[in-house]
């Protein structure tokens, strides 16, 4: 029996549990950052994360949800596992309604091996999409009646179509759009001002619904109002909301979140040959699959800045540089054990980590302690406080390690645009398949590889091409241009023509 505390304990706890909350404060006010400048970022993390281990010697027990996130970022697995099992916590969160926790890829990077464990993940997201249906149930809205015949209505839901790397992906879709054959309209709950992408997205539509401030059941309405033939989410969670009324009679997702959310109401998503899962128990929509990529790369975003040099890093230092620059809640300890067997495999080989986590020691240290798990010497690796304007740290990089089992996107075009390879291993979910996709696609679909033992033979056998990394750093832009990876229109011209087909399909069945 836990005996009372006493005034002491109890006021101690409140005390450390007042410190958490005005470091978490503190850490949201900064937000992203200055462009460049990811110091401030990095030392409020670590004042985030002292905050909470203060408030663990006090005796708080539990600890805000944010906690899981920021412990991710810091690499500090062995904090994630104090906070409880994973699918004792995502049943929890799915059943008191928790969207940001049941999908936010913080959990899908903690996900244990093998194809039930995720398959369990699938359940619990369908536990809290039933919840979440039933409670739009109660106040359902009404589509307007859609005119026999005429053009198709296709709907985009999503506050990013900004510029974000949201908006990056969809440009193609709106800059190339059908016009013969699609009406395109926007619905977007962002409350600031057009920036030039917003801008120019808005050109392009032809009903362009913004929305600040609206709950999920007004803009549920405002979909329901203009007759869409399908509604395409992009990864949000207050997109999800809004497809649970099902103001569309067709609904899908795409892009902003690759994997299953979980909702009923959600008909289809769009994937393509590699991102398909081999085990279909892994998507719980009806798969559309795209021909080539489910995602493009557009001029527009990937321009000819920065330059690259036409040397290597291995040339410049004499040693090779393995390096990433996703995001650390992509990490799971197997990540990070495997990028470490990966450079104990390459004598003289260094590791570079671009982040503005890199600005807190406690993220330093566990990087460094993974790797020395290996042999590696902590003077073999170099971090970089950066937040924004990072593109130009790729010309540090020889080779890009991906991370596992959440897998690069953005930073996979980013780093091959850049004249980076990426190595990457292939799982058995959507989400540990996005590299697969962008490798093959781009023409290299043999740096994507199937074990751990692959992906650690392959990094070494890359490091020793010096003479197909140089060859690549100096092709590569040239090679994605061609690649169906760069060819923005077409990309545009086979997603419209599986969105009609689907439509039309819909149609006659009805």
């Amino acid at each position: 029996m836990t005996e009372p505390a006493s005034d002491g304990q109890s006021e101690a706890r409140a005390t450390a549990q007042a410190r958490v909350e005005r470091a978490f404060r503190a850490l949201a006010e900064v937000g992203k950052g200055a462009p460049g400048d990811g110091a401030e970022e990095g030392r409020r993390l670590q004042e985030a994360y002292d905050a909470l281990v203060a408030a663990a010697a006090a005796g708080v027990e539990r600890f805000p949800y944010a906690a899981s996130y920021l412990f991710m970022r810091l690499a500090a697995h062995d904090w994630l596992a104090r906070m409880g099992d994973l699918d004792t916590v995502d049943r929890s969160l799915a059943e008191s309604g928790e969207a940001a926790g049941v999908h936010m890829q913080v959990q899908m990077a903690r996900i244990a091996p093998g194809v039930e464990a995720r398959i369990e993940a699938l359940r619990q997201r369908r536990v809290w999409g039933a919840a979440l249906e039933a409670a739009a149930a109660r106040t359902p809205v009404v589509r307007a009646p859609r005119p026999v015949g005429g053009k198709v209505r296709l709907g985009f839901i999503s506050s990013d179509l900004r510029h974000t790397n949201v908006g990056v992906f969809a440009w193609p879709l709106f800059e190339h759009r059908d016009r013969d054959r699609f009406e395109l309209f926007v619905y977007s709950a962002h409350a600031g001002p057009d920036d030039p992408v917003q801008a120019l997205f808005r050109q392009w539509t032809d009903g362009w619904r913004q929305i600040p401030g609206a709950s999920p059941r007004a803009m549920a309405q405002a979909v329901a109002h203009d007759g869409l033939d399908m509604l395409i989410e992009l990864g949000d969670a207050y997109a999800w909301e809004v497809c649970a009324y099902r103001p569309a009679p067709l609904q899908a997702s795409w892009m902003g979140y690759s994997n299953s959310v979980g909702l009923a109401a959600i008909d289809h998503i769009i994937l393509d040959p590699w991102l398909m899962p081999e085990d279909p128990r892994l998507v719980t929509e009806r798969p559309l699959v795209m021909p080539h990529g489910w995602i493009a790369m557009t001029e527009a975003y990937f321009e000819p800045e920065p330059r690259l040099p036409e040397d290597t890093p291995q040339a410049r230092n004499g040693f090779v540089t393995f390096g990433t620059l996703n995001a650390p809640y992509k990490y799971s300890p197997q990540c990070l054990d495997l990028w470490a067997r990966a450079v104990a495999a390459v004598p003289e080989s260094r590791f570079l980590i671009v982040r503005p986590e890199a600005g807190a020691p406690t993220f330093r240290d566990n990087i460094a302690r993974a790797f020395a798990a290996h042999g590696v010497a902590p003077e073999r690796l170099a971090f970089a406080v950066v937040r924004g304007r990072h593109l130009p740290w790729y010309n540090e990089i020889d080779i890009a390690l991906d991370s596992l089992p959440v897998t690069g996107g953005t930073t996979t075009c980013e780093s091959l645009w850049m004249g980076v390879p990426v190595v990457s291993l292939t799982g058995a979910a959507p989400f540990e398949r996005m590299s697969a996709s962008i490798l093959a696609n781009a023409g290299l679909g043999d740096l994507a590889v199937r074990t751990p033992e692959a992906f650690v033979a392959t990094a070494a056998a890359l490091a020793a091409d010096r003479a197909r990394r140089e060859r690549l750093k100096l092709t590569l832009r040239d090679r994605i241009r061609a690649s169906p990876l760069g060819r923005s229109e077409a990309f545009a011209r086979d997603f419209y023509a599986l969105i009609a087909h689907t439509v039309a399909t819909a149609r006659g069945a009805a």
